[in-house]
């Protein structure tokens, strides 16, 4: 299974393809991925992001997806996809613990896009979170294969927390130098202006924010909260769910829960807009011609359909944030309503660094562009989703449940997902129900309660 890499030379000056996107003859350039963790992504904006909007400028420098996805909307199989360019139905990784889920479940850290672009002569580091389950305290002994740089620390880590570092670990307390945004912030640093220059570097920058608890800096606390920013209005918060599946109806919504999102929403602003400044400074520090991923590993429901979180097909958890920009421009040349996966990271960046890597995922400089994609989820016995499979288009989405339940909702129609016309238009349906049948049998690895067989 492992894929052919093809190896370039640094010193020849070569033709650019699509991919070498300075001007000269730079063959391979740095690559950074910031993978922000369960941030929507209605906050990529100027008031919540100024140091992001302001530095990578659609059209300048940049390319904003405006359908970018995660199959999995959860953060260690969305992770797993992202460094392997698999899905779930190959990594076997469909939640965060237990039989499916977990870091003690991915055997597939021997082939990332960390181990090739190493094996390719990039000098790679991870900064922040890794994957659920992998604990610093006791798990530094292990650094996975492909990097050379390891700064792991586990999931909602602000204060009081363990990370490892020159393999072993160190313990960081509770003053304001300790928190874990400043103390990345720091490590990227060195490793971006440290070590063999000669080489290209692959960074993975994974801050805490804004996972709960959302700890902002000190700088930031409050921040939003003080501005009274009014409620959220998204017509999906309090709607009638008397059409959705069992576990959605079977949920509790009313003003006061709903007024503890809001709560969240506010904490959550603050977190992103301290995560923001990270990562200004790694923008800042790198070279020109770096091509750099700002994405969230997946999005978060605050109240719509009467849930929060995570891991079920609707827009506010499958739906993230992705732009891909290149330092000192031009702007990729990309559509950015074509629809991008976190399966297609890795093909897309070794496709930079000119490397043939065939994974499942598509490379963004290809054609055709995906017309449609799985959506697919293990439930763990201990959360309150349910398994299911299904396919998302941008013009609708099909999924089925393990208790038989479906749902079908026209996207272009109906983008908050309110009416669910499973029972109402057949057609859709069937043409839906026959293309998520295709897609979800024909992967490796299933759990026994799968929708489809």
């Amino acid at each position: 299974m492992k894929r052919l890499l093809a190896v370039l030379l640094v010193a020849a000056p070569l033709a650019l393809s699509p991919h070498q996107v300075t001007a000269g003859s730079i063959a391979r350039p740095n690559i950074v991925v910031i993978m922000t963790d369960d941030q929507r992504w209605d906050t990529v904006t100027p008031k919540f992001m100024p140091n992001l909007t302001s530095r990578m400028v659609s059209g300048v420098n940049a390319t904003y997806f405006t359908n970018s996805f995660v199959p999995n909307a959860l953060c260690c199989p969305s992770r797993t996809s992202t460094l392997t360019g698999d899905y779930s139905h190959t990594t076997g990784v469909y939640n965060i613990k237990g039989t499916y889920g977990g870091f003690h479940v991915f055997n597939q850290d021997n082939d990332t896009i960390a181990t090739t672009l190493h094996a390719n002569g990039y000098r790679t580091g991870l900064i922040g979170k890794y994957l659920n389950g992998y604990n610093p305290k006791s798990d530094y002994g292990y650094t996975p294969p492909g990097w050379d740089r390891w700064n792991a620390l586990r999931t909602g880590d602000y204060y009081d927390y363990w990370m490892t570092e020159g393999g072993g670990v160190a313990h960081f307390g509770s003053l304001p130098s300790d928190y874990s945004g400043r103390v990345m912030d720091a490590r990227a640093q060195t490793f971006i202006t440290g070590g063999n220059q000669s080489k290209p570097f692959f960074l993975y920058f994974a801050p805490s924010a804004p996972h709960k608890p959302a700890i902002a800096d000190p700088l930031d606390v409050g921040k939003f909260e003080a501005l009274g920013l009014p409620p959220s209005t998204a017509p999906s918060i309090g709607e009638d769910v008397s059409d959705k599946p069992s576990y959605i109806k079977a949920g509790t919504w009313n003003t006061t829960i709903q007024a503890q999102y809001e709560a969240r929403r506010l904490k959550q602003f603050d977190a992103i807009y301290s995560m923001d400044r990270l990562v200004g400074d790694v923008w800042d520090a790198v070279p020109n011609g770096t091509v750099v991923v700002f994405m969230s590993d997946n999005g978060f429901l605050l109240g719509e359909h009467g849930r929060g979180g995570k891991g079920v097909p609707y827009n506010e958890s499958i739906r993230v944030p992705m732009v891909l920009a290149v330092k000192g421009g031009p702007a990729p040349s990309l559509d950015p309503d074509r629809i991008v996966l976190n399966v297609d990271l890795r093909e897309t960046l070794e496709g930079y660094a000119g490397i043939t890597d065939a994974t499942a995922g598509q490379d963004w400089n290809s054609d055709p562009v995906r017309a449609r994609f799985v959506l697919e989820h293990w439930n763990d016995p201990n959360t309150n989703n349910l398994t299911h499979c299904g396919v998302r288009s941008v013009d609708w989405m099909y999924v089925k449940y393990s208790t038989g339940e479906e749902e079908l909702y026209d996207e272009a129609n109906d983008p908050y997902e309110l009416t669910n016309v499973a029972s109402s238009n057949p057609e859709e349906l069937s043409f839906m129900r026959a293309r998520a049948q295709n897609l979800c049998t024909g992967g490796a690895i299933y759990p026994p309660d799968w929708p489809f067989h």
